[in-house]
């Protein structure tokens, strides 16, 4: 083989794993975290500050709301959640939470980004010069 054609196998194939290491990640991180700390507060039939957890069971619900994370990243970072009478996140625990978060909201605005092509139409002097 061609150190060319494995140079690009290679980076073929670690793009398609940073996907699946991101859908782990939501599995492993994010989904066990909102389940312990905040779907009782922002779930369900009770939902404190217009934000409903319990809606989001998969990456792809998560991507669909970069407002959501953008506020998600805010709080965690900040320490304002969880609240002061519940249990806190670990300072390794809320690391890994915003670096995720973070990674998720550069995945949602370039997936924002990808959508319809703006046709426009031509101006008088580019119509001219065509």
């Amino acid at each position: 083989m061609s150190a060319p054609f494995r140079l690009i196998l290679v980076s073929y194939l670690g793009c398609f794993s940073q996907s699946l290491i991101g859908l782990d990640s939501f599995n492993q991180t994010i989904a066990p975290l909102f389940e312990q700390n905040c779907v009782k507060c922002h779930g369900g039939e009770k939902t404190k500050g217009k934000v409903n957890l319990k809606e989001i069971r998969s990456q792809a619900d998560i991507l669909a709301k970069p407002e959501l994370i953008k506020e998600l990243i805010e709080v965690i970072d900040f320490g304002d959640m969880p609240p002061e009478n519940e249990q806190p996140l670990s300072e390794e625990q809320r690391t890994a939470t915003v670096l995720l978060l973070k990674d998720f909201m550069g995945q949602a605005v370039a997936d924002a980004k990808r959508g319809k092509p703006r046709l426009s139409r031509l101006n008088r002097f580019q119509y001219n010069n065509s």
